[in-house]
């Protein structure tokens, strides 16, 4: 059986490993025609490990990258993926360095985006071109405010701006996400509860379902917050299923009237910032406000706005014939009237909006004299206040 030996004659020089016979008699020669061997490396003698280079290296054991077994000695093999230098094959090569993740690849080719291995700067890189699959098209991982819908989001317009129509959550904005939209509404608190200044119709509406939101009101007469109308030819008319709490005067039933004596009583509010349109459900059973068959003006009603304190008031609703006459709580009503039979008011204050202002809504008796059907004027939901 032959078996490999290698060693140096007394010249120093490696000798090419030959075959040996089974008595050990080795057949190792020097080759006529063959190249010069290299000489041991600075690592060579017993500090040498074997596959570094200029090292001896044996069969079975290979060198280090980089090097190759060359004559039982390990070399550089220059010209090769990982030498450190670029060859024309090669578009980077940083020696030791290429890896997968590297900026120079194992293989060195360069990293990019799309080759399907992640390298630095990177979040992801997926090796296609679909640009909503989790890793889009820059490799960076899917997020909100990329600009990309992405599955889960219903838009992304790239900003953080929760008053457009895209959320920085990445949906698309509506009632009640407590954001406010605008040009849309006016108020968003995200709850149901309508009774604290923000309804869910995204309005400021005032529903005195609490009655701090009258601090600095001032009430005159009747005219307090109430849960019905009261009894007069008709029994009791019970809010609590429709609107809750209201605001409102009960006729001015109680004295001095009635007994033919005119009263005149108000609701001032307190200043808050003018809205462009005034909103406010009514609800009224009285005789109107208009001149009757004989002429008489009974129970009427005005609204009028001050822009300066309340030095001087503008008109802007005269059921006795001012403007607003049209309007239906200037219409007598006889009851009975249901209690979710509510008007919707809408008034233009364009001229006033933005400013700083109060309202003041007035109930007068004027030459009545008889109390027997009125059960009051009541308004709800007035618009403006709460979002303050």
């Amino acid at each position: 059986m032959l078996g490999c030996s290698t060693g140096v004659d007394s010249r120093g020089d490696y000798l090419v490993p030959g075959p040996s016979n089974d008595d050990g008699e080795s057949a190792d020669s020097w080759p006529d025609d063959g190249p010069p061997l290299p000489p041991p490396g600075s690592g060579s003698g017993d500090d040498c490990a074997v596959g570094t280079i200029d090292c001896p290296c044996a069969a079975g054991i290979g060198c280090d990258p980089g090097l190759v077994c060359d004559f039982g000695q390990c070399i550089a093999l220059e010209g090769w993926c990982g030498d450190g230098l670029v060859d024309d094959d090669e578009e980077c090569d940083d020696g030791l360095a290429n890896a997968d993740d590297a900026q120079c690849k194992s293989d060195c080719r360069a990293q990019r985006c799309g080759d399907d291995s992640v390298g630095p700067g990177e979040a992801c890189d997926d090796g296609n071109e679909i640009d909503d699959d989790g890793c889009n098209n820059q490799c960076a991982a899917d997020s909100c405010g990329d600009g990309d819908i992405q599955q889960g989001e219903e838009c992304d317009d790239e900003n953080d701006d929760d008053s457009d129509e895209c959320l920085s959550t990445c949906l698309m904005a509506k009632c009640g996400d407590a954001a406010v939209r605008e040009g849309t509404e006016e108020c968003d608190d995200g709850n149901a509860n309508d009774a604290d200044g923000c309804t869910q119709t995204c309005e400021c509406r005032l529903t005195f379902e609490d009655g701090a939101h009258i601090d600095g009101w001032e009430l005159t007469g009747d005219w307090e917050i109430y849960d019905e109308a009261p009894p007069s030819d008709w029994p009791a008319v019970s809010f609590a299923m429709t609107q809750g709490r209201v605001l409102g005067t009960d006729g001015n039933r109680m004295a001095p009237y009635p007994g033919a004596e005119p009263e005149t009583s108000s609701a001032t509010t307190a200043s808050f910032t003018l809205p462009s349109t005034l909103r406010f459900r009514s609800w009224h059973v009285d005789e109107g406000g208009q001149p009757d068959g004989e002429g008489l003006i009974n129970d009427t009603k005005r609204i009028g706005v001050s822009v300066d304190g309340g030095d001087t008031w503008q008109t802007l609703v005269d059921c006795t014939g001012g403007p607003g006459v049209d309007l239906p709580f200037c219409q007598g009503h006889q009851g009975p009237r249901d209690a979710g039979d509510w008007d919707e008011i809408q008034l233009d204050t364009t001229a006033f909006a933005g400013m700083p202002g109060m309202l003041r809504f007035e109930y007068d008796t004027l030459s009545d004299s008889c109390c027997g059907l009125e059960q009051g004027w009541f308004i709800d939901d007035l618009n403006g206040f709460g979002c303050e």
